[in-house]
């Protein structure tokens, strides 16, 4: 019962990071859109 509350966390844990890390990808995607757009405009 133990383990399984402890392997609980730990996979909890490991999901939230993923979910943290594609919010970041998502969002320099987004910086890395306008900069270039801005580019391209001027």
């Amino acid at each position: 019962m133990m383990k399984n509350s402890i392997y609980g966390e730990g996979y909890s844990a490991r999901r939230n990071n993923v979910m943290h890390l594609s919010k970041r990808i998502e969002t320099a995607t987004r910086y890395l859109r306008l900069v270039t757009a801005a580019s391209v405009t001027t």
